[in-house]
Protein backbone atom coordinates (compact mmCIF):
# COMPACT_ATOMS: atom_id res chain seq x y z
CA UNK A 1 0.00 0.00 0.00
CA UNK A 2 3.15 2.45 0.65
CA UNK A 3 4.65 1.68 -2.42
CA UNK A 4 1.16 2.58 -4.34
CA UNK A 5 0.79 6.01 -2.44
CA UNK A 6 4.45 6.47 -3.57
CA UNK A 7 4.16 6.14 -7.03
CA UNK A 8 1.34 7.60 -7.01
CA UNK A 9 2.54 10.96 -5.41
CA UNK A 10 5.89 11.11 -8.26
CA UNK A 11 3.02 10.69 -10.83
CA UNK A 12 0.87 13.44 -9.42
CA UNK A 13 4.21 15.41 -9.28
CA UNK A 14 5.88 14.73 -12.25
CA UNK A 15 2.31 16.01 -14.38
CA UNK A 16 2.63 19.05 -12.10
CA UNK A 17 5.98 19.88 -13.02
CA UNK A 18 4.86 19.54 -16.99
CA UNK A 19 1.75 21.24 -16.51
CA UNK A 20 4.01 23.76 -15.35
CA UNK A 21 7.23 23.51 -18.22
CA UNK A 22 4.03 23.67 -21.09
CA UNK A 23 2.78 26.83 -19.37
CA UNK A 24 5.69 28.69 -18.68
CA UNK A 25 7.37 28.13 -22.77
CA UNK A 26 3.68 28.68 -24.32
CA UNK A 27 2.60 31.46 -21.95
CA UNK A 28 2.82 35.08 -23.96
CA UNK A 29 2.23 38.25 -21.92
CA UNK A 30 0.04 40.53 -23.21
CA UNK A 31 1.35 42.62 -25.94
CA UNK A 32 1.32 46.45 -24.10
CA UNK A 33 1.15 49.79 -26.20
CA UNK A 34 3.49 52.21 -25.86
CA UNK A 35 1.00 55.30 -24.21
CA UNK A 36 0.58 52.76 -21.67
CA UNK A 37 4.01 52.65 -20.36
CA UNK A 38 4.19 54.30 -16.97
CA UNK A 39 6.87 55.01 -14.10
CA UNK A 40 5.00 52.78 -12.08
CA UNK A 41 6.06 50.35 -14.35
CA UNK A 42 9.56 49.96 -13.98
CA UNK A 43 11.72 47.26 -13.44
CA UNK A 44 8.89 45.11 -14.36
CA UNK A 45 8.64 42.68 -17.52
CA UNK A 46 6.95 44.29 -20.75
CA UNK A 47 6.12 43.14 -24.19
CA UNK A 48 5.42 45.63 -27.47
CA UNK A 49 4.81 45.03 -30.59
CA UNK A 50 6.08 47.69 -33.47
CA UNK A 51 7.91 49.03 -36.20
CA UNK A 52 11.69 49.88 -36.08
CA UNK A 53 12.32 54.17 -36.98
CA UNK A 54 15.55 54.37 -36.43
CA UNK A 55 18.86 52.25 -35.49
CA UNK A 56 21.86 53.79 -33.52
CA UNK A 57 24.80 51.27 -33.66
CA UNK A 58 27.35 50.97 -31.20
CA UNK A 59 30.21 49.24 -30.44
CA UNK A 60 28.52 46.63 -28.26
CA UNK A 61 24.64 47.51 -28.51
CA UNK A 62 22.10 48.96 -30.19
CA UNK A 63 19.57 51.44 -29.42
CA UNK A 64 16.37 50.93 -31.63
CA UNK A 65 13.44 53.12 -31.49
CA UNK A 66 10.02 51.84 -32.61
CA UNK A 67 6.67 53.07 -32.82
CA UNK A 68 3.10 51.76 -32.15
CA UNK A 69 -0.02 53.89 -32.96
CA UNK A 70 0.25 55.33 -29.67
CA UNK A 71 3.74 56.40 -29.69
CA UNK A 72 7.52 55.83 -29.74
CA UNK A 73 10.30 54.61 -27.48
CA UNK A 74 13.62 53.23 -27.19
CA UNK A 75 15.15 49.65 -27.15
CA UNK A 76 18.38 48.88 -25.47
CA UNK A 77 19.47 45.60 -27.19
CA UNK A 78 22.62 44.38 -25.51
CA UNK A 79 23.94 42.99 -28.84
CA UNK A 80 23.96 43.60 -32.69
CA UNK A 81 21.25 42.87 -34.71
CA UNK A 82 20.22 42.32 -38.27
CA UNK A 83 17.13 44.12 -37.70
CA UNK A 84 16.33 47.06 -40.11
CA UNK A 85 14.60 50.58 -40.49
CA UNK A 86 10.15 49.86 -41.15
CA UNK A 87 10.83 45.92 -40.14
CA UNK A 88 7.20 45.32 -37.74
CA UNK A 89 9.13 43.53 -34.43
CA UNK A 90 7.51 42.05 -30.84
CA UNK A 91 10.17 42.69 -27.95
CA UNK A 92 10.02 41.57 -24.65
CA UNK A 93 12.06 43.15 -21.92
CA UNK A 94 12.48 45.28 -18.89
CA UNK A 95 10.93 48.55 -18.59
CA UNK A 96 14.02 51.54 -17.54
CA UNK A 97 15.05 54.81 -17.68
CA UNK A 98 17.25 56.64 -18.96
CA UNK A 99 17.54 60.72 -19.03
CA UNK A 100 14.10 60.61 -17.99
CA UNK A 101 12.90 58.58 -20.57
CA UNK A 102 11.17 55.68 -20.81
CA UNK A 103 13.14 52.37 -22.54
CA UNK A 104 13.18 48.91 -22.93
CA UNK A 105 16.23 46.87 -22.02
CA UNK A 106 15.50 44.01 -24.54
CA UNK A 107 15.55 40.28 -23.51
CA UNK A 108 13.55 38.86 -27.07
CA UNK A 109 13.06 40.24 -30.45
CA UNK A 110 11.25 38.96 -33.29
CA UNK A 111 10.22 39.67 -36.61
CA UNK A 112 6.44 39.63 -37.17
Amino acid sequence: MHQLKTKLSLIVALVGIFVLLFMVTNYQPPLTTINQLTTNQLGKQITLAGTITNIHDYQNFQILTIKDKTGTIDLLVNQKTAFKENQTIEVSGTLTQYKNRLQLTVDTLISR
